[in-house]
């Protein structure tokens, strides 16, 4: 709905970059207190109640009039995905290290079917004349009824009260912070711009706003549910490596074609190259000895499971 809302405010560029960096402020305030929360109320209550939030806050933001009023909100918003992510990654990457095998890529997976679907719904629906909360009151229902279905499925786990709630990051945890960082930029420029791109600099109709976004989270859920083979049979170096230089081509012809079907080539490209880069950090983090997520922790959640990990 970014293109919807930019023309309701009459925003420039600017201003809607400005507005949008609210999200990113308030998740980069609150992520470092998703582990406090997770071990107070554990990650099911954390991922639970952060999705619900967020899924009525969408409806929130198809409505609103002002520019204060979205900024409030959309700081209210991504304090709740900062920690709805963090703990929804915490819960990933400890049935990864319990199952003994690659499986972050095909969690991630999954984020890009509900990208894709979202995205392509709401072009759908938005070609067909619905009213723009409509259109996220139906997303939001669908959001409600998938955590009544799968939500109790989540771990309920909760650090020990003696590990540290909050701990500054070091060694090559940094290392890979930094470069999940990268990674998310390029994956928040499609999901915050290419909707503004497509309509406004290469003059597609408004319900085309969502289509570089559902294109780019077809390729993206295509290379995630191969991308734990792929990783394994490339290595994490490769796949990295290599990831990034298709995701640079991307952009490069998304920035400088205006037709169509290259533009969606474009997409297609980005979507491949970002689409392990993200699971193989994460997956990584469980190597790591500076702050790693240790056999004690997991022991006590799984006491028969300890002595294995």
């Amino acid at each position: 709905m970014i293109p919807m809302v930019k023309a309701r405010l009459k925003l420039e560029a600017d201003v809607l970059g400005l507005l949008l960096l609210c999200i990113g402020i308030s998740a980069f305030i609150f992520m470092p207190l998703a582990g406090a929360l997770v071990q107070r109320f554990g990650c099911k209550k954390v991922v639970i109640t952060g999705a619900t939030l967020m899924a009525l806050i969408s409806v929130l933001l198809s409505c609103l009039q002002n520019i204060w009023s979205y900024a409030i909100a959309l700081a209210f918003f991504g304090a709740v995905m900062g920690a709805t992510d963090v703990s929804m990654n915490t819960n990933a990457v400890i049935v990864e290290k319990l199952a003994g095998r690659r499986l972050l890529s095909g969690m991630h997976a999954f984020w890009s079917i509900g990208c894709f679907a979202s995205a392509g719904l709401f072009s759908v629906l938005a070609s067909s004349g619905s009213n723009v909360t409509l259109i996220a009151t139906l997303h939001c229902a669908i959001v409600l009824a998938l955590l009544a279905v799968f939500g109790r499925h989540l771990l309920d786990y909760k650090s020990p009260g003696s590990e540290k709630a909050f701990a500054i990051p070091r060694g090559i945890v940094i290392v890979l912070g930094i470069l999940a960082c990268i990674s998310f930029l390029v994956e928040g420029a499609v999901m915050d711009w290419s909707g503004v791109l497509l309509t406004e600099v290469k003059n597609m109709d408004i319900a085309l706003a969502g289509t570089g976004y559902a294109i780019f989270s077809v390729a993206m859920l295509i290379m995630r549910l191969l991308g734990d083979k792929t990783v394994q049979f490339l290595g994490e170096q490769k796949a990295v490596i290599g990831g990034s230089i298709v995701t640079a081509a991307g952009f490069a012809l998304v920035v400088v074609l205006d037709n169509l079907y290259l533009n969606a080539f474009a997409f297609i490209l980005i979507g491949l190259g970002c689409a392990n880069i993200v699971p193989v950090f994460y997956s990584l983090l469980k190597y790591q000895k500076g702050m790693p997520i240790s056999a004690k922790v997991l022991g006590r959640f799984f006491p028969k499971l300890g002595d294995s990990v």
